[in-house]
């Protein structure tokens, strides 16, 4: 909010940009965690649920999380402020249920969510109208859902194939910027072609080890 009062985009796009990724890896991290069948190797160690008295502080910090998610200007009301005012420091903000800004600073925050929530729906949408019948695949590694590829580990190449492979419906419904798409397709085949680089210089260790010595030296040599 601030950093749009004062014009500082940057600020503006490296935030966004960093939502976006925190939300997506913890979207990830909760599925594969939390979903699916528990691994064969987890359920011969005799792993359980915790026992009740172990979720009493989890489950305080959740409840909370959710009365101050959907009321947040207790918080703001009976913590923030009394702090802030306390350090000599204005406080214009004001937050009303669900967090929507009543402050006239905080218009651009509350477009900005509402916008964020309809996509979400719209998404959820058609995501469920053109999501294809899968059979469920039981596998070692659980990817929260994803086909496990070659070699029981998910790389980086292959985490973007699964995006790639889950946002092909949308694809078809719309007019992507085919800018984008051409940079998506660049990045994933150099990613490949270094990769399967990689794993050919890991069965040669001696050329390897020239082929890094060599680099040093032009890199020590340039500096």
């Amino acid at each position: 909010d601030a950093a749009l009062n004062s014009g500082a985009m940057v600020v503006v796009l490296v935030a966004f940009l960093a939502s976006i990724l925190t939300a997506f890896y913890m979207m990830k991290a909760t599925v594969s965690v939390f979903f699916g069948e528990m691994p064969t190797e987890l359920a011969k160690n005799g792993v359980h649920e915790a026992a009740p008295k172990m979720l009493v502080g989890m489950g305080t910090l959740a409840a909370l999380c959710v009365v101050f998610g959907v009321a947040p200007q207790l918080l703001m009301h009976y913590v923030v402020t009394p702090a802030v005012t306390a350090m000599n420091f204005d406080w214009a903000g004001q937050l009303s249920w669900l967090g929507i800004r009543t402050s006239t600073s905080g218009v651009q925050v509350t477009v900005g969510a509402l916008i964020a929530v309809v996509a979400l729906l719209l998404g959820g949408l058609v995501f469920a109208a053109t999501r294809p019948a899968r059979k469920p695949v039981v596998v070692n590694t659980f990817t929260g859902g994803d086909p496990l590829p070659a070699g029981d580990m998910v790389t980086a190449v292959d985490f973007a194939d699964m995006a790639e492979t889950a946002f092909q419906p949308v694809y078809r419904l719309t007019d992507p910027d085919p800018v984008y798409l051409g940079i998506w397709h660049g990045i994933s085949r150099l990613s490949a072609g270094l990769g399967r680089l990689l794993a050919g210089l890991e069965q040669k260790p001696l050329i390897s080890a020239l082929g890094l010595a060599v680099l040093t030296a032009v890199v020590v040599w340039l500096w």
